[in-house]
């Protein structure tokens, strides 16, 4: 019976397949091979992001801020399109001088070409309204009235100036108010002449003063020679008569042959009776 005893049984295997004695534990992942896949999944989760938020349309800023507003570039100041309010007396004064200039250079025909140039150049720039009026009025002065074509033309210059003051001027501005204070103006430029001094008033009197004494001296000479001629003269006559008187009677009875001393100085003295 101790033979019969039920004894322990090996575990089943298949026929054929022995395991090694010596075998170590089975393979499988290892803990290296895990934190590489993480890594390498980390690295690609990133790019992921980085390209999604790289996309302008998915980008933070476009959901949450307001889109960027859009500033007008700055325009440059319109241009000037009236005169000034008041009269310019700069303006003027430089008209005053190139009328003068021009007058000296070219003559009438010079500032009829100006203010000419003037009347068309005014509508694009109105600001020279006082300094082309100012320019009419001073060659107006000048030039002659029957001057050929300069003439009629500065003639007609105050029509021309209000119609071209009423284009220049804003509406609430009286054109002719405005020609009426150029005109004031024209004259309140025009320098004034300088009071002389008395020694300049002196010093200027001198040569008439000389010249007048000169005539006077020359007078004076003049009629000193006058009186000494005519006291000469009538030296010469009485001598003459002195003379006859003393002739010899038989000279005196034939007077055809009487001889006078001063015959010669009596004909250039006296002239033939």
């Amino acid at each position: 019976m101790a033979e019969d005893a039920w004894t322990p049984r090996e575990p089943f295997a298949p026929q054929g397949i022995e395991e090694p004695e010596d075998a170590g534990p089975r393979p499988g992942p290892g803990p290296g091979l895990g934190v590489a896949v993480a890594a390498i999944v980390a690295v690609l989760a990133s790019a992921a992001l980085a390209w999604w938020f790289a996309v302008p349309a998915r980008a933070p800023h476009t959901f949450n801020a307001p889109p960027p507003r859009m500033t007008a570039p700055a325009e440059a100041s319109p241009p000037l399109r009236y005169a000034p309010d008041d009269p310019d007396p700069n303006q003027v004064k430089r008209a005053w001088r190139e009328v003068r200039q021009t007058y000296v250079d070219g003559g009438p025909e010079a500032l009829m070409r100006a203010s000419m140039r003037c009347a068309r150049s005014l509508p694009a720039e109105p600001q020279l309204l006082d300094y082309c009026v100012a320019y009419d009025i001073y060659a107006a002065d000048i030039v002659p009235k029957g001057a050929d074509g300069a003439g009629d033309w500065f003639a007609d210059a105050p029509g021309r100036d209000l119609a071209l003051a009423r284009t220049a001027l804003p509406g609430v501005t009286d054109p002719s108010n405005r020609l009426a204070q150029l005109s004031a103006l024209t004259k309140a430029v025009i320098p004034k002449p300088v009071a002389k001094t008395a020694a300049a008033k002196h010093h200027a009197a001198r040569p008439m003063r000389h010249a007048q004494a000169k005539h006077a001296q020359a007078k004076h000479a003049q009629a000193k020679h006058a009186q000494a001629k005519h006291a000469n003269a009538k030296h010469v006559k009485s001598k003459r008569r002195t003379h006859r008187h003393a002739v010899s009677p038989s000279l005196a009875s034939s007077p055809s042959t009487a001889v006078y001393p001063y015959g010669d100085m009596r004909d250039r003295l006296e002239p033939p009776h």
